[in-house]
């Protein structure tokens, strides 16, 4: 039987990770803006931010799959950007940024699709009252820990430097790796191998080679509407901090403060709908 203290671990990463790692989001727009980079570059960064992290969610879901030790796997994803966002600091040339963005990002697109299979097998049982409750909860950490991130990033603009929260919420990035380590069970046997043969996009893009999944059920509609949703997310945030400092005359805490107020909401919207799909399912409460 799974307790509440097993669940534990995994939220506490789920809100420093999104503490620390949606920050720099805005972070970099700042600090960009302040090298005298153009906004075209700063929002470049961006794209290739969005586009390392959506090229390797499915490439380390497909490894997630088959290790046996998930705790190291995910610990060592963690770790990696956690030493590289110090980098960002020293950092004078946009090059630099986009080479270390598209990096970090990479690893950092870990996280998810291995927390999200995480929280699947402390589900109760397989129904979808069970794993809907448990990714909601997952969901709401990562809204909470985004939440918290904006308002840090905020009070600590009133005070220090863009450069020196860079370090702050590098410390805060290293730190997720801790409770991860304390997590218990999460390891078990991997995925057993097929006898034939499959070539290295087949093995980490499965829906390559047998796309049917894809076309049952509808599925694919709800990749063309996340992929639509995130397009337009990604595409209104990139220059947010900029536009609210440079067009609207707000000062940087005020600005970032205000982003603060999305993923508060989304802390309820989170436990909601994951309550409500339990009981009328997925489908019927989109």
């Amino acid at each position: 039987m799974i307790r509440l203290k097993d669940r534990i671990p995994l939220l506490i990463a789920a809100i420093l990770r999104f503490t620390a790692v949606l920050s720099f989001g805005i972070l970099l727009q700042l600090r960009l803006r302040e090298l005298g980079v153009s906004v075209v570059v700063i929002s470049a960064l961006a794209t290739v931010r969005g586009a390392f992290n959506t090229l390797g969610s499915p490439i380390w879901g497909a490894i997630s799959d088959k290790a046996a030790n998930r705790k190291l796997l995910l610990t060592a994803t963690l770790l990696v950007p956690g030493v590289l966002y110090f980098l960002y600091a020293f950092m004078q040339l946009s090059y630099q940024f986009i080479i270390l963005g598209a990096v970090t990002a990479f690893f950092s697109s870990a996280f998810q699709p291995i927390t999200m299979s995480l929280s699947t097998e402390f589900a109760e049982d397989e129904s979808v009252s069970s794993t809907s409750k448990e990714i909601s909860l997952l969901n709401a950490a990562n809204s909470f820990g985004m939440f918290l991130g904006r308002v840090l990033l905020s009070v600590l603009l009133l005070w220090l430097s863009v450069r020196s929260v860079i370090f702050f919420f590098s410390i805060i990035a290293l730190s997720v790796a801790i409770p991860i380590f304390l997590m218990k069970g999460i390891n078990r046997k991997a995925a057993a191998k097929k006898a034939e043969k499959r070539n290295i996009i087949a093995a980490f893009f499965p829906l390559v080679s047998d796309p049917s999944p894809m076309l049952k059920n509808g599925v694919w509609a709800i990749y063309i509407g996340s992929f639509m949703r995130q397009f337009g997310i990604t595409g209104s945030t990139s220059l947010i901090a900029v536009y609210l400092t440079e067009e609207m005359g707000l000062s940087k805490s005020l600005a970032v403060i205000l982003t603060a107020i999305n993923p508060l909401i989304q802390i309820f919207s989170h436990i909601y709908f994951g309550r409500l799909i339990g009981k009328i399912k997925a489908k019927s409460s989109t």
